[in-house]
This record gives structure tokens, C-alpha cells and sequence, in this order.
């Protein structure tokens, strides 16, 4: 049986496929959740995802292979751009 995500997905599947595959499925669930991906640049939900996903060189090593860079977000306010924790489930 295939591994799913748990959780509603904001960035391609393909993405949550490669960093489950290659890390985790719950690392991929935990940090990619609320992620977003314009381009070639993967931008966090929070700043805890971001420093988590830059400290793991196996996650950085993937994102080089990929060709993607991590951004850091801008800390979390209620303007409607990032879900909130209600929004999640």
C-alpha cells in the first residue's frame, strides 16, 4: 500500500512524494503542511517548519537535487495570506 499524506496538501504531491520517499512520510507531513511553492523557492508555514527543514542536511541535499531553495517566512500574523492552526483540520 502506498504512503498518503495525512494532511490537506499546498504544495504537488510529487514534492511530498520525494521528501517522504527520501526522509519521511511524517517529516513530509509535519513541514510541508501549509508549505507553499512558487516556482523553485519553498517557503514554510512557520518558522519552526523552516529551521527544522534547514537543519536537516538530508532534507537540503534533496531541496539542491530538486534545484529549490528555502525560504524563510515572515512570522505568522492574521492577514489571511497563511492558514491558521483551525484551518488545518
Amino acid at each position: 500500500m502506498a504512503v498518503r499524506p495525512r494532511f490537506r496538501l499546498t504544495v504537488p504531491q510529487s514534492l511530498w512524494v520525494a521528501v517522504a520517499e527520501a526522509i519521511s512520510p511524517e517529516f513530509a507531513d509535519s513541514y510541508l503542511f501549509g508549505a507553499d511553492l512558487t516556482g523553485t523557492v519553498l517557503e514554510p508555514r512557520t518558522l519552526t517548519g523552516y529551521r527544522m527543514m534547514r537543519d536537516r542536511g538530508d532534507f537540503m541535499a534533496l531541496l539542491g537535487r530538486m534545484k529549490f531553495t528555502l525560504k524563510e517566512p515572515k512570522p505568522w500574523k492574521r492577514d489571511g495570506e497563511k492558514l491558521s492552526s483551525e484551518e488545518c483540520y
